[in-house]
């Protein structure tokens, strides 16, 4: 039955991600925000180094993205990053829910945040406090049944395989410097931007707002 559904997941044609902007005027408080870039597919090898780099970068409320644009400028309610495996192919998106006025001055500040990544990334102290963060997480995860039956049925239809714990955190520890800064470049290609938005937005020129920033 796993051979079954993997067979079926497995995609039809080759996926082409072209960049793009969206914006879809709707009258709400708020406007959501989405920033993406091609990523890495499921069961990659660089899936434990984008870990790493995620919580860094966005993860959590510790990351550079909370501390920069919600505590030092109180520009967005919610702000994180987070990346979408599929079979073939990956995106990985920043999201913010905001108020209309604050909407430039955030995503330049995404910018900068993205740009630091390749000037200014981790250091061999803040890579083992992340990886630590990230052992931790995942053993806390042990103590619920339910996690745990997730993440075996999710390997299992996905990858055909399963990690132990001890090999999970074998790989969370193989993550390098080296690793983390050769994704950055990876990932964060500026001409692969996408952004999408939707709620006050009417007449506000993304693509003008895009390519000052960059």
């Amino acid at each position: 039955h796993f051979k079954r559904s993997i067979d079926v997941l497995k995609p039809k044609f080759n996926t082409i991600y072209k960049p793009n902007i969206v914006a879809k005027p709707k009258e709400i408080e708020q406007v959501h925000l989405a920033m993406g870039f091609p990523s890495i597919a499921i069961g990659s090898d660089e899936s434990y180094t984008l870990a790493v780099l995620n919580t860094v970068f966005g993860g959590g409320m510790s990351s550079r993205l909370f501390q920069k644009i919600r505590e030092e400028h109180g520009l967005a309610y919610a702000v994180y990053s987070y990346n979408s495996s599929y079979t073939d192919t990956g995106l990985f998106t920043i999201y913010a829910a905001l108020n209309p006025q604050c909407i430039e001055q955030t995503v330049k500040l995404v910018i900068e945040e993205i740009k630091r990544l390749d000037t200014d990334c981790l250091t061999e102290e803040q890579l083992a406090n992340t990886k630590e963060q990230l052992k931790s997480n995942y053993i806390l995860s042990l103590e619920s049944s339910s996690s745990i039956m997730s993440s075996i049925g999710k390997s299992q239809i996905m990858l055909n395989k399963m990690l132990s714990p001890d090999e999970l955190i074998e790989k969370i520890d193989s993550v390098t410097l080296e690793r983390v800064d050769g994704l950055v470049k990876k990932i964060f290609n500026m001409d692969q931007l996408s952004l999408a938005a939707v709620g006050n937005v009417e007449g506000f020129d993304f693509g003008r707002l895009l390519d000052n920033a960059k």
